[in-house]
């Protein structure tokens, strides 16, 4: 198939599947054209930010990275509702994605419908669904822990799926690095639904370099995954798990394991962003040598 066709054929598709969020929004959905074809345009790349809470990103730095990814629903109930914040985020540059934190088996359900209409009240561009086995030890292997969910996690990928595209909008998903890390969790359920996918190799437990990300993407992509975003931290860990500012030397460091061509969401440790980090974050793509 050519080129043209392609654009002809995906361009259709795209246009019935966003409807009237495609005359409202004609940047986006040429740019969503693009991505399908996988084009790759370096001046739209974009650092996009995991923003557990908007007072600690100002509209402005979302604007400079390009695009946030806000969360609006947690296990405590839903965040970040300012319509303020979003409308000044995207007059200053920044795609919006509404994030589905951490929610556990059983309690999703409940307001998921409002929580789309809200994301597309606000012209975000997707909904990021994250679902991760348990870390806590009392919660592993009990009903709160996703693992061996499989008809769960399905049924929650792919009724938001349907609500996302009722609205005009994408699914993403995120979650741990490694799949083989966590060999009963629904893996195949959470990716098969997904526009785009967000892996987190944050290289915060050992697990470090180039080797190491490529085995995540690998893992990934053998689980269904397709459009991939690379998931960076701008933090640290200490030993009580308690994260804290990478410098800018360790930032550098961290991003030489970044694949080219592959845009980064990068995970932010609690407060603002000091400016050096900022600067770390967001300047061109550091290549492996």
């Amino acid at each position: 198939m050519t080129l043209r066709d392609s654009l002809i054929e995906i361009g259709a598709d795209e246009l019935r599947a966003r409807g009237v969020k495609a005359a409202d929004d004609p940047l986006g959905t040429m740019e969503a054209i693009a991505d399908r074809l996988g084009l790759d345009l370096p001046e739209r790349r974009r650092a996009w930010l995991f923003v557990r809470q908007t007072r600690w990103v100002s509209p402005t730095l979302a604007g400079r990275a390009g695009g946030a990814i806000v969360a609006t629903r947690t296990p405590r109930g839903r965040a970040n509702r300012s319509r303020t914040w979003y409308m000044q985020a995207r007059t200053a540059g920044a795609q919006i994605v509404t994030w589905e934190w951490m929610l556990q088996p059983g309690r999703w359900r409940q307001g998921l419908e409002a929580e789309v209409a809200f994301a597309a009240s606000i012209g975000a561009v997707a909904i990021c669904l994250n679902a991760e086995p348990a870390s806590k030890k009392s919660e592993k292997g009990t009903a709160l822990d996703w693992r061996g969910q499989h008809a769960e996690l399905d049924a929650y990928a792919s009724t938001l799926r349907d609500l996302c595209d009722r609205h005009g909008l994408e699914l993403w998903v995120t979650g741990w690095a490694l799949p083989s890390a966590a060999p009963t969790f629904p893996w195949l359920e959470l990716l098969a639904a997904a526009h785009v996918c967000i892996p987190q190799p944050y290289e915060v437990h050992g697990r470090a370099g180039p080797a190491y990300v490529a085995q995540v993407l690998r893992e990934w992509r053998e689980h269904g995954a397709r459009r991939l975003i690379l998931g960076r931290g701008a933090h640290e860990l200490d030993r009580s798990d308690r994260d804290s500012w990478r410098t800018a030397t360790q930032l550098r460091a961290h991003r030489r394991s970044s694949l080219p061509g592959l845009e980064e969401a990068w995970w932010l440790a609690q407060g603002e962003p000091p400016s050096a980090v900022v600067a770390a974050m967001l300047e061109p793509m550091v290549t492996t040598a």
